[in-house]
């Protein structure tokens, strides 16, 4: 998903809708149930994948810590879709969820949750914006983040 179609997914609700309509129809998104240890599991793996980009920041592998720190920020996306009762079969479904049930809606006990972590527009950006660096640093073979990069 590209910034230009995240703020109007954002700033739209009937936009919203109409593209979460459309994943539950092609069954990228679907309702289900959820068990606490599922939840738990994706916050264990987002405190793995953590670690695991913290020890490649010191190894100097950046590339992969931020592919750790990628997928750390998404299991903690797919822990907070799955504590609303949905799942998702890709990144953009998953954003859009998040949007739908967290972005400007927060409850006290989704905050609890989140461990007080507010998801603001920057927040929603800087997801999209790591999702392409994650691309980069997987995929290209001429891409090779600098560790100032990594930090911010």
């Amino acid at each position: 998903m590209n910034i230009k179609r995240l703020n109007e997914l954002l700033k739209d609700t009937k936009k919203l809708e109409k593209t979460l309509k459309n994943y539950e129809k092609k069954g990228i998104i679907r309702k289900t149930k959820t068990t606490l240890p599922e939840i738990q599991g994706h916050i264990d793996k987002t405190k793995y994948n953590l670690k695991f980009s913290k020890d490649n920041l010191k190894l100097q592998y950046y590339d992969w810590a931020i592919t750790g720190f990628y997928y750390a920020l998404y299991h903690s996306s797919i822990s907070l879709t799955l504590n609303k009762g949905y799942f998702s079969k890709n990144h953009n479904g998953t954003i859009c969820l998040l949007i739908k049930y967290y972005y400007k809606n927060i409850e006290k006990k989704d905050i609890e949750l989140m461990n007080k972590l507010f998801l603001s527009h920057k927040d929603f950006v800087f997801y999209t914006q790591t999702k392409e660096k994650r691309k980069n640093s997987t995929y290209s073979t001429n891409y090779f983040p600098s560790k100032k990069e990594v930090e911010l």
